[in-house]
């Protein structure tokens, strides 16, 4: 399963309106329709959180078989069901390194199932993956970077 972005560029960094430094906007995505596909999930995480966990910044843990493409801040829509990231909210928080301005990873994954997660409620990433193991079709991924430009000194 091939997955495209109009939000990350060439050099593989994701555009800073998709960051704390922009508007924080979920990316645009797309990919090609995956036969006998129920829903499709997204998962967005980075492995490089200064806190020695993994970051889930995005959940959508339904997206209807008919949709093969989110749009640039489709996180605000309705018509995807979206799970509780790091910071306990229901939608998509972007890219937002640390203080020592080092370049972070971030994995993104897009996985077409054989059922659907419509009517179930997730608070976990463990959760998701405990539901959706056993029912994928197909997956992809893009792992992109992002590196905070304008960090002003706090000393």
């Amino acid at each position: 399963m091939i997955i495209y972005s109009k939000s990350i560029k060439k050099n593989f960094f994701i555009s800073s309106k998709h960051t704390c430094d922009g508007s924080n906007q979920s990316p645009h995505l797309k990919w090609k329709p995956i036969r006998d596909a129920k829903s499709y999930v997204v998962i967005c995480t980075d492995p490089d959180h200064d806190n020695g966990f993994l970051f889930v910044h995005w959940i959508v843990s339904y997206i209807p078989p008919h949709i093969t493409e989110l749009k640039a801040g489709a996180a605000k829509k309705k018509f995807i069901k979206q799970g509780s990231n790091s910071n306990k909210v229901n939608s998509y928080v972007g890219p937002c390194p640390d203080k020592t301005n080092s370049i972070h990873s971030y994995y993104l994954y897009v996985y077409a199932l054989d059922i659907s997660l419509k009517n179930k409620i997730f608070v976990s990433l463990v959760q998701i993956y405990d539901s959706i193991l056993g029912h994928i079709l197909a997956s992809g991924s893009i792992i992109f970077f992002y590196k905070r430009k304008n960090k002003k000194s706090l000393i």
